[in-house]
């Protein structure tokens, strides 16, 4: 009677339950927006239409700049041209931190 009762233990696998509670959270979430989006008017409705898309856009703005740089530090570090480990390299960065501002070469 216990075995498959009120008072069975479920024997599930380890991060299911964790697993469980996110997808109940994003359920949770997704409702209120459903009853919300129902009580809004049709201006609302267009603000966080708007907002939403402009916040897609600003994300893959972000990712594919955040791709790029990491193809060109990549690239640098292949070529040796940025090699952190070479001496000579980082004195020389440390030097033109360090001098006052002069004048270019042509003035």
């Amino acid at each position: 009677m216990h075995e498959r009762g009120a008072f069975a233990v479920q024997r599930r696998p380890p991060g299911s339950q964790i697993m469980e509670s996110k997808k109940s959270w994003l359920r949770k979430d997704l409702d209120a927006l459903r009853l919300q989006w129902d009580m809004l008017t049709f201006y609302e409705r267009f603000e966080q239409l708007v907002a939403h898309v402009l916040s897609v856009v600003i994300s893959i703005i972000i990712l594919v700049s955040l791709w790029q740089l990491i193809r060109a530090v990549i690239s640098l570090l292949v070529s040796d041209a940025l090699n952190p480990l070479d001496h000579a390299v980082s004195k020389n960065f440390s030097r033109s931190k360090s001098t006052t501002h002069r004048y270019p070469d042509w003035m």
